[in-house]
């Protein structure tokens, strides 16, 4: 059993019943819970207690004052005026960039936070697995393309209802947001349920930038690879959703 809640508007304290659910043992199939951006006081004992557990506590980055500290919080002095991050893949140094390692195996109800790098993506969502191998969510093909950054388009985070990418300590500027794309889940070793499902939409600070966006359909630029970019405004934290 699974409960995805995410943004319902929800309040108070965190349900008991939910704390009971994600820490159950004995059971035949994990339980999932993700109750994320949402409007629950939760006490530190209760974040202990979640802590390692599949459950997504973490409730954005709005403009509510508590929220706003929470993101706050995790850059301690740091701040950047720029942030690459290879998803799914190794950190690795392209064109002179230094793309951040992003490898952390969990994403069915999934906040995870890079503290040396000042960035985070909350996930959600459980496929049925095609065998009785547990559900991957990094997925990785050999990319045919040439160019230096092609092992940046060889690997990718993948989640069956929706992704969110944090940057969390911007400094406060206009920015271009660039996110390459390429088609690597028709590959025959990537299961059926995650092929199926690879049209989605792209949200960039709140506003929808992109619908129905298909990565095979999508025109390749001339390295070979697909590109979105989009230009914004940033007060300290980005937010890019996959969903």
């Amino acid at each position: 059993m699974s409960k995805f809640l995410r943004e319902n508007k929800l309040n108070g304290s965190l349900p008991g019943w939910l704390v009971t659910l994600a820490k159950r043992k004995n059971v035949t199939s994990r339980r999932y819970v993700d109750v994320s951006e949402n409007n629950f006081t939760i006490t530190t004992s209760v974040s202990n207690a979640l802590s390692n557990q599949d459950v997504n506590i973490f409730p954005g980055c709005s403009s509510n004052s508590s929220t706003t500290n929470l993101c706050n919080s995790y850059c301690s002095r740091m701040k950047y005026s720029r942030l690459f991050i290879n998803c799914g893949g190794q950190q690795v140094d392209v064109d002179g960039n230094t793309y951040s390692a992003d490898l952390n195996p969990n994403g069915a109800s999934t906040f995870f936070i890079n503290k040396t790098g000042g960035w985070g993506y909350s996930s959600m969502g459980v496929s049925k697995s095609t065998s009785d191998k547990p559900v991957q969510f990094i997925i990785q093909d050999t990319c045919n393309l040439t160019m230096t950054a092609a092992v940046l388009l060889e690997t990718a985070r993948v989640a069956p209802i929706s992704l969110k990418y944090y940057g969390f300590c911007f400094i406060d500027d206009n920015y271009t947001v660039t996110l390459h794309f390429s088609e690597i889940s028709l590959s025959k070793k990537t299961s059926s349920t995650i092929r199926s499902t690879r049209v989605f939409d792209i949200d960039i600070q709140g506003k929808n930038v992109m619908k129905n966006y298909n990565i095979e359909e999508a025109k390749e630029n001339a390295n070979g690879d697909k590109i979105v970019q989009y230009d914004v405004s940033i007060e300290s934290q980005l937010e890019i959703h996959l969903y």
